[in-house]
Protein backbone atom coordinates (compact mmCIF):
# COMPACT_ATOMS: atom_id res chain seq x y z
CA UNK A 1 0.00 0.00 0.00
CA UNK A 2 2.81 2.39 0.91
CA UNK A 3 4.46 1.59 -2.40
CA UNK A 4 1.25 2.44 -4.29
CA UNK A 5 0.89 5.72 -2.38
CA UNK A 6 4.54 6.54 -3.11
CA UNK A 7 4.02 5.94 -6.83
CA UNK A 8 0.89 8.12 -6.84
CA UNK A 9 2.69 10.85 -4.94
CA UNK A 10 5.57 10.75 -7.38
CA UNK A 11 3.19 10.91 -10.34
CA UNK A 12 1.31 13.88 -8.92
CA UNK A 13 4.59 15.63 -8.12
CA UNK A 14 5.75 15.16 -11.71
CA UNK A 15 2.49 16.63 -13.04
CA UNK A 16 2.85 19.72 -10.87
CA UNK A 17 6.49 20.02 -11.87
CA UNK A 18 5.56 19.84 -15.55
CA UNK A 19 2.84 22.47 -15.16
CA UNK A 20 5.18 24.78 -13.29
CA UNK A 21 8.02 24.35 -15.75
CA UNK A 22 6.10 24.62 -19.05
CA UNK A 23 8.50 26.75 -21.03
CA UNK A 24 8.05 29.49 -23.56
CA UNK A 25 8.32 28.27 -27.16
CA UNK A 26 11.13 30.50 -28.39
CA UNK A 27 11.10 31.31 -32.09
CA UNK A 28 14.43 30.43 -33.70
CA UNK A 29 15.62 33.30 -35.91
CA UNK A 30 18.57 33.87 -38.21
CA UNK A 31 19.88 37.28 -39.44
CA UNK A 32 18.91 36.62 -43.06
CA UNK A 33 18.69 40.36 -43.77
CA UNK A 34 22.48 40.71 -43.45
CA UNK A 35 25.19 39.57 -45.87
CA UNK A 36 27.64 38.47 -43.17
CA UNK A 37 25.32 36.65 -40.74
CA UNK A 38 25.93 39.19 -37.96
CA UNK A 39 23.58 38.70 -35.00
CA UNK A 40 24.42 42.19 -33.70
CA UNK A 41 22.91 45.30 -35.28
CA UNK A 42 25.53 46.20 -37.93
CA UNK A 43 26.61 49.84 -37.88
CA UNK A 44 25.53 51.74 -40.96
CA UNK A 45 22.92 49.17 -42.01
CA UNK A 46 20.36 50.74 -44.34
CA UNK A 47 17.88 48.89 -46.51
CA UNK A 48 14.85 50.14 -48.44
CA UNK A 49 12.29 47.79 -49.97
CA UNK A 50 9.86 49.54 -52.36
CA UNK A 51 6.63 47.92 -53.53
CA UNK A 52 3.96 48.71 -56.09
CA UNK A 53 0.33 48.61 -54.95
CA UNK A 54 -2.63 46.97 -56.68
CA UNK A 55 -6.09 45.68 -55.75
CA UNK A 56 -7.55 42.22 -56.30
CA UNK A 57 -11.35 42.30 -56.13
CA UNK A 58 -13.28 39.49 -54.48
CA UNK A 59 -15.64 37.71 -56.89
CA UNK A 60 -18.61 38.47 -54.62
CA UNK A 61 -17.51 41.99 -53.75
CA UNK A 62 -19.85 44.95 -54.23
CA UNK A 63 -17.07 47.52 -53.97
CA UNK A 64 -13.73 47.99 -55.70
CA UNK A 65 -10.64 50.13 -55.17
CA UNK A 66 -9.01 51.65 -58.21
CA UNK A 67 -5.40 52.32 -57.24
CA UNK A 68 -3.96 55.51 -58.70
CA UNK A 69 -0.43 56.55 -59.58
CA UNK A 70 1.61 57.64 -56.58
CA UNK A 71 0.52 54.74 -54.38
CA UNK A 72 3.35 52.82 -52.72
CA UNK A 73 4.38 50.55 -49.88
CA UNK A 74 7.87 51.06 -48.46
CA UNK A 75 9.83 49.25 -45.75
CA UNK A 76 12.96 51.05 -44.58
CA UNK A 77 15.31 49.48 -42.03
CA UNK A 78 18.25 51.27 -40.42
CA UNK A 79 20.41 50.83 -37.34
CA UNK A 80 20.55 53.57 -34.71
CA UNK A 81 23.78 53.59 -32.72
CA UNK A 82 21.86 54.30 -29.50
CA UNK A 83 18.25 54.61 -28.42
CA UNK A 84 16.87 56.09 -25.20
CA UNK A 85 13.64 54.38 -24.13
CA UNK A 86 10.72 55.92 -22.21
CA UNK A 87 12.45 55.16 -18.91
CA UNK A 88 15.57 57.07 -19.94
CA UNK A 89 17.60 53.89 -20.44
CA UNK A 90 20.06 53.73 -23.31
CA UNK A 91 19.28 50.47 -25.13
CA UNK A 92 22.43 50.67 -27.26
CA UNK A 93 22.42 49.95 -31.00
CA UNK A 94 18.95 48.96 -32.21
CA UNK A 95 17.05 48.40 -35.44
CA UNK A 96 14.58 51.02 -36.63
CA UNK A 97 11.96 49.76 -39.08
CA UNK A 98 9.59 52.22 -40.77
CA UNK A 99 6.76 50.91 -42.94
CA UNK A 100 4.67 53.37 -44.96
CA UNK A 101 1.59 52.60 -47.04
CA UNK A 102 0.45 55.47 -49.28
CA UNK A 103 -2.77 54.82 -51.16
CA UNK A 104 -4.37 57.07 -53.79
CA UNK A 105 -7.39 56.21 -55.90
CA UNK A 106 -11.14 55.80 -55.78
CA UNK A 107 -13.88 53.50 -54.56
CA UNK A 108 -16.44 52.34 -57.11
CA UNK A 109 -19.51 50.13 -57.01
CA UNK A 110 -20.11 47.20 -59.37
CA UNK A 111 -21.68 49.54 -61.93
CA UNK A 112 -18.52 51.62 -62.09
CA UNK A 113 -19.98 54.60 -60.23
CA UNK A 114 -17.32 56.50 -58.28
CA UNK A 115 -18.36 56.70 -54.64
CA UNK A 116 -15.31 58.48 -53.32
CA UNK A 117 -12.00 59.68 -54.73
CA UNK A 118 -8.97 60.51 -52.59
CA UNK A 119 -5.38 61.69 -52.97
CA UNK A 120 -5.53 62.09 -56.75
CA UNK A 121 -5.53 65.86 -57.33
CA UNK A 122 -1.96 66.56 -56.23
CA UNK A 123 -3.21 68.82 -53.43
CA UNK A 124 -2.46 66.53 -50.48
CA UNK A 125 -3.29 69.26 -47.97
CA UNK A 126 -6.94 69.28 -49.05
CA UNK A 127 -7.18 65.92 -50.80
CA UNK A 128 -5.30 63.57 -48.52
CA UNK A 129 -4.19 60.14 -49.65
CA UNK A 130 -4.56 57.26 -47.24
CA UNK A 131 -1.36 56.79 -45.27
CA UNK A 132 -0.48 54.34 -42.53
CA UNK A 133 3.02 54.78 -41.15
CA UNK A 134 4.53 52.58 -38.44
CA UNK A 135 7.98 52.86 -36.89
CA UNK A 136 9.29 50.13 -34.58
CA UNK A 137 12.53 50.18 -32.59
CA UNK A 138 13.72 46.71 -31.60
CA UNK A 139 16.80 44.81 -30.47
CA UNK A 140 19.02 42.64 -32.64
CA UNK A 141 19.46 38.89 -32.14
CA UNK A 142 22.60 39.49 -30.08
CA UNK A 143 22.61 38.18 -26.50
CA UNK A 144 19.42 36.19 -26.99
CA UNK A 145 17.30 39.35 -27.31
CA UNK A 146 15.62 37.86 -30.38
CA UNK A 147 14.40 41.11 -32.01
CA UNK A 148 12.66 42.10 -28.76
CA UNK A 149 10.59 45.30 -29.31
CA UNK A 150 11.25 48.53 -27.42
CA UNK A 151 8.75 51.04 -28.83
CA UNK A 152 6.43 51.55 -31.80
CA UNK A 153 4.61 54.56 -33.20
CA UNK A 154 1.78 54.47 -35.76
CA UNK A 155 -0.11 57.26 -37.47
CA UNK A 156 -3.03 56.33 -39.68
CA UNK A 157 -5.39 58.15 -42.02
CA UNK A 158 -7.37 55.60 -43.97
CA UNK A 159 -10.72 54.60 -45.44
CA UNK A 160 -12.62 51.49 -44.39
CA UNK A 161 -16.03 49.95 -44.93
CA UNK A 162 -18.55 51.40 -42.50
CA UNK A 163 -21.19 49.16 -40.97
CA UNK A 164 -22.63 51.37 -38.23
CA UNK A 165 -23.45 54.86 -39.52
CA UNK A 166 -25.41 54.09 -42.68
CA UNK A 167 -22.60 55.38 -44.89
CA UNK A 168 -20.58 53.18 -47.22
CA UNK A 169 -17.14 54.35 -46.10
CA UNK A 170 -15.59 55.82 -42.98
CA UNK A 171 -12.29 57.69 -42.55
CA UNK A 172 -10.23 57.14 -39.41
CA UNK A 173 -7.45 59.49 -38.32
CA UNK A 174 -5.39 58.31 -35.35
CA UNK A 175 -2.04 57.94 -33.59
CA UNK A 176 -0.88 54.98 -31.52
CA UNK A 177 2.17 54.41 -29.34
CA UNK A 178 3.26 51.13 -27.75
CA UNK A 179 5.93 51.22 -25.02
CA UNK A 180 7.52 47.97 -23.80
CA UNK A 181 9.19 47.15 -20.51
CA UNK A 182 12.84 46.13 -20.60
CA UNK A 183 12.13 42.44 -21.17
CA UNK A 184 9.19 43.07 -23.54
CA UNK A 185 6.97 40.92 -21.33
CA UNK A 186 4.40 43.72 -21.06
CA UNK A 187 3.50 46.91 -22.89
CA UNK A 188 1.32 50.00 -22.64
CA UNK A 189 -0.77 50.95 -25.68
CA UNK A 190 -1.80 54.59 -26.06
CA UNK A 191 -4.36 55.57 -28.70
CA UNK A 192 -5.21 59.11 -29.78
CA UNK A 193 -8.01 60.20 -32.10
CA UNK A 194 -6.69 62.96 -34.40
CA UNK A 195 -10.11 64.20 -35.52
CA UNK A 196 -11.34 67.14 -33.44
CA UNK A 197 -14.68 66.92 -31.63
CA UNK A 198 -16.03 69.54 -34.04
CA UNK A 199 -15.02 67.46 -37.06
CA UNK A 200 -16.87 64.46 -35.65
CA UNK A 201 -20.04 66.24 -34.56
CA UNK A 202 -23.29 66.16 -36.54
CA UNK A 203 -23.15 67.16 -40.19
CA UNK A 204 -19.50 68.14 -39.85
CA UNK A 205 -18.61 64.46 -39.85
CA UNK A 206 -20.05 63.99 -43.33
CA UNK A 207 -17.47 64.18 -46.13
CA UNK A 208 -19.84 63.30 -48.98
CA UNK A 209 -22.96 61.22 -49.56
CA UNK A 210 -21.02 57.98 -49.07
CA UNK A 211 -18.25 58.87 -46.63
CA UNK A 212 -18.13 59.94 -42.98
CA UNK A 213 -15.39 60.69 -40.45
CA UNK A 214 -15.06 58.03 -37.80
CA UNK A 215 -13.50 57.82 -34.35
CA UNK A 216 -11.50 54.93 -32.96
CA UNK A 217 -13.62 52.48 -30.91
CA UNK A 218 -11.55 53.49 -27.87
CA UNK A 219 -8.90 56.09 -27.17
CA UNK A 220 -7.93 55.32 -23.58
CA UNK A 221 -4.57 53.67 -22.91
CA UNK A 222 -4.45 49.99 -21.91
CA UNK A 223 -1.85 47.42 -20.94
CA UNK A 224 -1.05 43.98 -22.30
CA UNK A 225 0.98 41.39 -20.41
CA UNK A 226 2.47 37.90 -20.68
CA UNK A 227 3.86 38.75 -24.11
CA UNK A 228 6.71 36.26 -23.70
CA UNK A 229 4.83 33.66 -21.63
CA UNK A 230 3.89 31.04 -24.23
CA UNK A 231 5.62 32.19 -27.40
CA UNK A 232 8.16 34.78 -28.47
CA UNK A 233 6.56 38.22 -28.37
CA UNK A 234 6.87 41.02 -30.93
CA UNK A 235 5.26 44.25 -32.04
CA UNK A 236 2.70 43.80 -34.81
CA UNK A 237 4.56 46.40 -36.87
CA UNK A 238 7.71 44.26 -37.11
CA UNK A 239 5.98 40.99 -38.03
CA UNK A 240 7.03 40.87 -41.70
CA UNK A 241 10.63 41.55 -40.66
CA UNK A 242 10.46 38.74 -38.08
CA UNK A 243 9.34 36.39 -40.86
CA UNK A 244 12.59 37.12 -42.69
CA UNK A 245 14.48 35.41 -39.87
CA UNK A 246 12.56 32.13 -40.06
CA UNK A 247 13.78 29.11 -42.00
CA UNK A 248 10.39 28.03 -43.32
CA UNK A 249 9.56 24.44 -44.14
CA UNK A 250 6.71 23.28 -46.34
CA UNK A 251 3.47 22.88 -44.38
CA UNK A 252 5.27 23.99 -41.22
CA UNK A 253 3.87 26.49 -38.73
CA UNK A 254 5.24 28.89 -36.13
CA UNK A 255 3.27 30.84 -33.52
CA UNK A 256 4.15 34.20 -31.99
CA UNK A 257 2.51 36.66 -29.61
CA UNK A 258 1.86 40.22 -30.80
CA UNK A 259 1.18 43.52 -29.11
CA UNK A 260 -1.02 45.67 -31.36
CA UNK A 261 -3.60 48.45 -31.35
CA UNK A 262 -6.18 45.65 -31.08
CA UNK A 263 -4.58 44.32 -27.88
CA UNK A 264 -2.65 41.07 -27.43
CA UNK A 265 -2.91 38.58 -30.27
CA UNK A 266 -1.58 35.17 -31.18
CA UNK A 267 -0.41 34.86 -34.77
CA UNK A 268 0.24 31.59 -36.59
CA UNK A 269 2.68 31.75 -39.52
CA UNK A 270 1.82 28.78 -41.72
CA UNK A 271 3.91 27.94 -44.77
CA UNK A 272 2.44 26.29 -47.85
CA UNK A 273 4.27 24.47 -50.63
CA UNK A 274 7.30 26.21 -52.10
CA UNK A 275 6.66 27.57 -55.59
CA UNK A 276 8.24 29.79 -58.23
CA UNK A 277 6.77 33.28 -58.45
CA UNK A 278 7.01 35.62 -61.42
CA UNK A 279 8.35 39.00 -60.35
CA UNK A 280 10.19 42.06 -61.60
CA UNK A 281 12.47 43.79 -59.12
CA UNK A 282 16.03 45.06 -58.96
CA UNK A 283 18.76 44.88 -56.32
CA UNK A 284 20.77 48.09 -56.07
CA UNK A 285 19.80 49.03 -59.61
CA UNK A 286 21.05 45.81 -61.18
CA UNK A 287 19.43 43.56 -63.74
CA UNK A 288 15.76 42.72 -63.03
CA UNK A 289 15.01 39.53 -61.14
CA UNK A 290 12.08 37.88 -62.91
CA UNK A 291 11.54 34.55 -61.12
CA UNK A 292 12.07 33.61 -57.49
CA UNK A 293 11.29 30.42 -55.60
CA UNK A 294 9.20 31.49 -52.60
CA UNK A 295 7.73 30.26 -49.36
CA UNK A 296 4.05 31.37 -49.24
CA UNK A 297 3.28 32.14 -45.59
CA UNK A 298 -0.21 32.85 -44.25
CA UNK A 299 -0.49 35.01 -41.14
CA UNK A 300 -3.56 34.16 -39.06
CA UNK A 301 -4.39 36.17 -35.95
CA UNK A 302 -6.47 34.91 -33.06
CA UNK A 303 -7.60 36.35 -29.75
CA UNK A 304 -9.20 39.60 -28.57
CA UNK A 305 -12.68 38.98 -29.96
CA UNK A 306 -13.22 40.10 -33.56
CA UNK A 307 -10.61 42.88 -33.59
CA UNK A 308 -7.77 40.84 -35.03
CA UNK A 309 -6.48 42.93 -37.92
CA UNK A 310 -6.31 41.89 -41.58
CA UNK A 311 -5.44 38.38 -42.76
CA UNK A 312 -2.26 38.30 -44.84
CA UNK A 313 -0.17 36.12 -47.11
CA UNK A 314 3.52 36.86 -47.70
CA UNK A 315 5.75 35.21 -50.30
CA UNK A 316 9.31 35.13 -48.91
CA UNK A 317 12.17 34.61 -51.36
CA UNK A 318 14.00 31.32 -50.84
CA UNK A 319 17.26 32.22 -52.60
CA UNK A 320 19.86 30.35 -50.56
CA UNK A 321 22.69 32.57 -51.75
CA UNK A 322 22.66 35.43 -49.23
CA UNK A 323 24.87 37.72 -51.39
CA UNK A 324 22.09 37.64 -54.01
CA UNK A 325 20.61 40.46 -51.95
CA UNK A 326 17.10 39.09 -51.65
CA UNK A 327 17.28 36.00 -49.42
CA UNK A 328 14.07 35.80 -47.35
CA UNK A 329 12.87 39.19 -48.57
CA UNK A 330 9.06 39.56 -48.89
CA UNK A 331 8.53 39.52 -52.66
CA UNK A 332 4.73 39.74 -52.58
CA UNK A 333 2.35 40.73 -49.77
CA UNK A 334 -1.42 40.36 -49.88
CA UNK A 335 -3.55 41.98 -47.16
CA UNK A 336 -7.32 41.69 -46.86
CA UNK A 337 -8.91 45.14 -47.20
CA UNK A 338 -12.33 44.00 -46.01
CA UNK A 339 -14.38 40.83 -46.00
CA UNK A 340 -16.04 40.19 -49.40
CA UNK A 341 -14.30 43.20 -50.94
CA UNK A 342 -10.78 42.13 -51.87
CA UNK A 343 -7.06 42.38 -51.14
CA UNK A 344 -4.44 45.07 -51.38
CA UNK A 345 -1.35 43.53 -53.00
CA UNK A 346 2.18 44.87 -52.59
CA UNK A 347 4.66 43.66 -55.23
CA UNK A 348 8.40 44.18 -54.76
CA UNK A 349 9.93 46.65 -57.24
CA UNK A 350 13.36 47.42 -55.80
CA UNK A 351 15.84 46.65 -53.02
CA UNK A 352 18.34 49.36 -52.14
CA UNK A 353 21.18 48.92 -49.63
Amino acid sequence: MKKIISVLAATIACLFLFAACSAQVVLSLNPNWTNDGSVAAPAGFHETLTYGVSFEKDDLGTLAIHVAEGSSYVMETTVESSFIDHNGTNQGAVYKLTTTLTLRGSFTDNDGNVLHEFGTTGDDANDRPDEIKTTVWFHSLDGGRNLRPIRSETTGYYHALDSTSGYTLSVTNFKATIEYNNSATSATVQLENLWTEEELSGDNAKINAYTVRSSLPRTQSFSVGDLQKNYSGFDAGQLYFVGRGISFSENGSNTVTLASIYGKLQCALTCGEFADLSCNFTVNGGEPVTTVNTAPVTFTNSGNGQNRGPSRTVNYARATDAPSGYYNVPVRISETFAYDVGNLVFTLQSIAR
